[in-house]
């Protein structure tokens, strides 16, 4: 988070507040404001936009939610009306890829309403989860007959045969080499999709590599890379926590030789085909593979785990207003995009 806030903040700066019990903190809340051109301070998590961090939320001793969030949603509307200095007034609060089962941030947007605020809630892009929990041979046998038999391939001509090797950066320079390789994959791949991949944004690869330079964060942060015939061909980055493994970023390339190797067709299968092993190895309860609906994910069994995302806007008239322009350019830009849809079938 310290990283992040470092690169990618941008104009706004960390906005976090913490709740005492005594000298003992029992709540923290990790917001950033997001400065608009007309100076007006929107709130969102740290972590989040571009890093497309999911998960995120307000972390409370859960002995004492109750109160805390109380507390909390207190000093936020008096700070939203100026009571704790211009410094900390805001006019939006932003909270992206919160769970159903995240009580403290939900308790939050309910006690700012009950306090006036308006409240708009909805769905976010879908995160998606392996359950680790079923045997290798429950896994396998809800996975379609053609991507079983696509893993089974991976699997004889590939890993049992050693020309495929899976490797975890241990050292620092093996961290930075493998950082280096996911930069370049991933932006290769990129390219050849006509796409922008997310190192291209200002700050994203600063930011990561802050990560991955802090010794501490080894333990957590994953690195790792396949090779197949001694040739690096993925690369991808993973968050450990005790409970499962989260698939955060990764890069592929396609060999020259392709067209006609079978195993060469598939870097990113037998990448992910690795993590998967590697969390069973760990007696890992899921792997989650984090927002974003491509294909891969649902053909390798994973299921949908809802997130919601949370806006609440303060009764105070320059945000009530602010609110309204918002929901006016939503609405116009939802109608734009039916009329562009429809004018192809005139």
């Amino acid at each position: 988070m310290e990283s992040w806030a470092k690169q990618c903040c941008g104009t706004g700066s960390p906005f976090i507040v913490a709740v005492f019990e005594k000298d003992k903190v029992v709540g923290i809340a990790p917001f950033h404001t997001h400065r608009s051109r007309i100076g007006a301070d929107r709130l969102e998590f740290l972590g989040t936009g571009k890093a497309c961090s999911e998960y995120l939320g307000i972390l409370v001793d859960p002995i004492v939610i109750e109160p805390v969030i109380e507390h909390l949603s207190q000093w936020m509307m008096e700070s939203a009306v100026g009571v704790h200095g211009d410094e900390n007034r805001w006019q939006r609060l932003d909270m992206e890829s919160v769970t159903t089962e995240d009580l403290p941030s939900n308790l939050l947007c309910r006690k700012l309403e009950a306090r006036g605020a308006q409240w708009v809630a909805g769905d976010a892009a879908k995160c998606w989860r392996i359950n680790l929990r079923e045997t290798q041979a429950q896994w396998l046998g809800r996975l379609n007959r053609s991507i079983r038999r696509k893993l089974r391939l991976l699997q004889n001509r590939a890993i049992q045969t050693g020309r495929a090797v899976y490797k975890i950066a241990s050292t620092p320079t093996e961290r930075l080499t493998t950082f280096q390789h996911l930069v370049r994959l991933h932006n290769e791949r990129r390219n050849q999709l006509r796409e922008s991949g997310c190192f291209e944004f200002p700050g994203f690869q600063e930011f990561l590599n802050q990560v991955n330079e802090n010794p501490e964060s080894s333990e957590v942060a994953k690195l790792s890379l396949v090779e197949l015939d001694g040739v690096v061909v993925a690369a991808g980055l993973c968050f450990e926590s005790p409970k499962g493994l989260f698939v955060y970023q990764s890069g592929i390339t396609l060999p020259s030789k392709s067209k006609t190797d079978f195993v060469a067709t598939n870097p990113g299968w037998l990448l992910n085909l690795f993590h998967i092993e590697y969390a069973r190895s760990r007696r890992l309860q899921f792997i989650d593979y984090l927002r974003g609906d491509e294909p891969y994910k649902r053909q390798l069994g994973a299921v949908p785990n809802r997130v919601s995302f949370h806006m609440v806007t303060p009764p105070v008239t320059a945000a009530v207003v602010r609110q309204r322009i918002w929901a006016l350019a939503q609405s116009a830009k939802a109608l734009s995009k039916e009329v562009i849809d429809i004018l192809p079938q005139l």
